[in-house]
């Protein structure tokens, strides 16, 4: 396994290791309330093993990560948090209205052999959100090229998709509203894993297989946190034979998701994706 999107052939599996986790995303906890930070992934798959350790500033905010492939920083402003992979290659920036999410931009270039000029994709997400849950997201693709310095649109396309939630605030269901295909997704959660707490990392892996690819900073920071805990079974409703089924899903004394092993349909047998998790909580 490694993860399927044009976000990850960019920075290939480096930018995968920077997603975190917040155990606690509830901005009104008590004083009180420990509050657990990702400290450390591990993934092993067909593919070997990869580890990554998280940082954060003294307000316990993900400022990036490192790994054996390097390391990415998040830049912190009143208004804005924004992250440069590659060199710069790759920019995201999460826009803020009163600590709110309210859109996302990101911009990588990618090739295309019948084009002249450099191009570039630039991504514009804007969140509709209803009491605490984004119920809509609004993806504008835009298909830009330089050329001498001066940059050009060549092509847009919006796509919008509605979401639905369960009683817990986990995501049910990801629907494109205008009935095509991509970016639809069924999600099914277990009743015994309900009081176990998912992480930021673990989010990322599978909405950016899926669906969510472009919105880095936004994912890594928990103001886009789908599935507040983990799911059992993740299917692509326009592909059902393209599903991953969860088993032994344990936590740890916080109750923040230590491991979980997954089967992909395709390869059916012992789980062939295994996640272990630690966290720092204070």
């Amino acid at each position: 396994m490694r993860f399927y999107s044009k976000l990850l052939t960019l920075v290939v599996f480096t930018t995968l290791g920077t997603l975190l986790s917040s155990c606690n995303n509830d901005e009104g906890s008590a004083p009180n309330t420990l509050t657990c930070n990702l400290a450390s992934a591990t993934i092993v798959d067909s593919e070997g093993f990869y580890s990554a350790a998280f940082n954060y500033n003294n307000q316990r905010q993900i400022t990036g990560f490192n790994d054996s492939e390097g390391n990415v920083v998040l830049n912190y402003q009143p208004d804005k948090v924004f992250a440069n992979i590659d060199s710069g290659a790759f920019i995201d920036t999460m826009f803020l209205q009163n600590g709110q999410w309210s859109k996302s931009v990101s911009r990588y270039p990618f090739e295309s052999s019948n084009r002249p000029g450099t191009l570039y994709n630039r991504i514009i997400t804007t969140p509709v959100i209803a009491d605490g849950l984004i119920t809509q997201l609004n993806v504008l693709t835009i298909e830009e090229t330089e050329e001498n310095g001066q940059i050009a649109t060549r092509d847009s396309s919006l796509a919008t998709y509605n979401l639905t939630y369960n009683a817990f605030g986990n995501v049910t269901s990801i629907r494109n509203a205008a009935n095509q295909e991509g970016g639809n997704i069924d999600f099914v959660y277990a009743d015994s894993t309900k009081n176990i707490k998912s992480n930021s990392y673990f989010n990322f892996i599978f909405l950016a297989e899926y669906f969510l690819e472009d919105n880095l900073v936004a994912v890594l920071t928990g103001k886009i946190n789908l599935f507040r805990n983990p799911p059992s079974r993740i299917t692509n409703a326009d592909f059902p034979s393209d599903r991953i089924t969860f088993i032994g899903i344990k936590a740890d004394v916080n109750n923040n998701l230590k491991e979980i092993n997954g089967t992909r349909a395709e390869n059916p047998g012992p789980p062939s994706e295994r996640f272990s998790f630690t966290y720092d909580c204070k």
